[in-house]
């Protein structure tokens, strides 16, 4: 059985569905600078979290 570019391409789409990691050198850029970026910002609103919640149980 052979499969052409389309099955290829779908077999690629389903396993994309099921959140299988691209290898590094295969994505873009700047796909990997905005995840980077988006970890950054987590990392910062999560700390800035924590600050207010111990700030909140110090006053209490």
């Amino acid at each position: 059985m052979t499969m052409g570019t389309t099955g290829f391409l779908m077999l690629c789409g389903f396993f994309a569905t099921l959140g299988v990691p691209v290898l590094p050198f295969l994505t873009p850029k700047w796909v990997r600078e905005r995840r980077s970026q988006d970890r950054e910002e987590r990392r910062r609103r999560r700390r800035e979290k924590n600050a207010a919640a111990r700030r909140n149980e110090q006053t209490s």
